[in-house]
């Protein structure tokens, strides 16, 4: 049961992470008002972390999708 609810909550953060990505992955943001860009950095770096803490069952593999994501994050830092 635990393992339903942790990826019902990974499940969660990844659409967050998506929604709040496409304004940030357009092609022309020079029309988008700075405001909305921050909120959409914002959301995504949030959807991020809770889908880091969201992993509750111990020692559980994560996939080589996130982990390439989380590199890459740190690498930009």
């Amino acid at each position: 049961m635990a393992r339903f609810v942790t990826n019902m909550e990974r499940q969660d953060c990844k659409k967050r992470f998506k929604d709040e990505k496409k304004t940030l992955m357009q092609t022309e943001l020079r029309s988008v008002p700075r405001e909305e860009i921050e909120a959409h950095v914002e959301g995504s770096m949030l959807a991020l972390k809770d889908l880091l803490s969201s992993n509750t069952i111990d020692m559980e593999r994560q996939p080589n999708s996130e982990n390439k994501l989380y590199l890459s994050i740190l690498e930009r830092i």
